[in-house]
């Protein structure tokens, strides 16, 4: 059976933990109690104006993640 890959990402506000931290992580949890091979990735997020967060967004989409913890 081929491993089932899953790359989880958040945008983490620095020192805030909530609901969707929680979910986030449930999500994680529940994937790898399922089989599947799972990584969260942790994007920084700060609150700026409405111009920097479309910035910061248009950032999170230049990420490379096609390689996970040393694995394609």
């Amino acid at each position: 059976m081929a491993v089932r890959t899953v790359v989880v990402c958040e945008a983490q506000v620095p020192f805030v933990e909530g609901g969707a931290e929680f979910h986030v992580r449930a999500l994680v949890t529940q994937l790898r109690e399922h089989g599947y091979q799972t990584e969260l990735v942790s994007v920084p997020f700060k609150w700026y104006q409405k111009k920097e967060i479309l910035a910061h967004a248009t950032i999170w989409r230049l990420l490379d993640l096609s390689e996970s913890n040393g694995q394609a």
